[in-house]
């Protein structure tokens, strides 16, 4: 038999791509020419913008890349909680990893193709949105444990699904994209906790969302 110890890509890639992208966004940030933030309604992805941001965009677009290689890991290691839960539970868990796989390549392309480049940026920015509400709309469904109350994560993930349909609806509130991505961070954050804490209390093999074992 072989062992495959996949819950590590949440619970470290996943806090890895929160730190990657915070600390690109900063220098990015800080590289930019002119006023700049929420408070000016500003998107997020203005921070690529290799007219608005020369110094910066650059480093932007290497925060995004990384972070979605980050998450992709992230999603992928979400492959140990099929170990517990129902059935049905764990086919909702494939629906996440497959909606957080395709965020994760829609944030990579919207880093090759960034928002001066708008129509093709604005294609890989909608399917952002689109699979990070599928993504947190099922999360609770398939992580939810008995015993285990998953609350924050409920509302976190209910604060971030009515943000991204706050911004779809609102296309103009550029600054609704700043409180969709802090919360989908935070739901990285937030996961990656619970798949720790899950792990160190694996004692009981039939609760643990540890390593998944195959044939070797």
């Amino acid at each position: 038999m072989k062992t495959w110890p996949v819950a590590w890509g949440t619970r470290l890639l996943g806090p890895s791509a929160v730190a990657w992208y915070l600390l690109f966004t900063a220098l990015s940030w800080i590289a930019y020419p002119g006023a700049y933030g929420p408070w000016n309604n500003n998107w997020l992805s203005d921070l690529g913008n290799r007219q608005l941001n020369p110094s910066g965009a650059g480093l932007y677009a290497v925060g995004c890349v990384g972070t979605g290689i980050l998450v992709a890991g992230f999603y992928l290691g979400l492959a140990s909680w099929r170990r517990s839960g129902s059935r049905v539970q764990r086919g909702l868990l494939l629906f996440v990893q497959v909606a957080g796989l395709i965020g994760a390549l829609s944030i990579v392309m919207s880093a090759v193709f960034s928002i001066d480049q708008f129509a093709a940026h604005q294609f890989w920015s909608r399917m952002i949105s689109g699979s990070t509400a599928v993504a947190l709309f099922v999360s609770p469904f398939a992580l939810w444990r008995a015993g285990r109350p998953a609350r924050l994560l409920a509302a976190v993930c209910a604060g971030g699904y009515l943000s991204v349909v706050a911004r779809l609806i609102f296309a103009s509130a550029h600054w609704l994209e700043w409180p969709s991505i802090a919360f989908l961070l935070i739901y990285v954050l937030v996961v990656a906790s619970m798949t720790n804490s899950a792990e160190r209390r694996g004692r009981d093999e039939s609760s643990l969302p540890g390593p998944i074992t195959t044939a070797a």
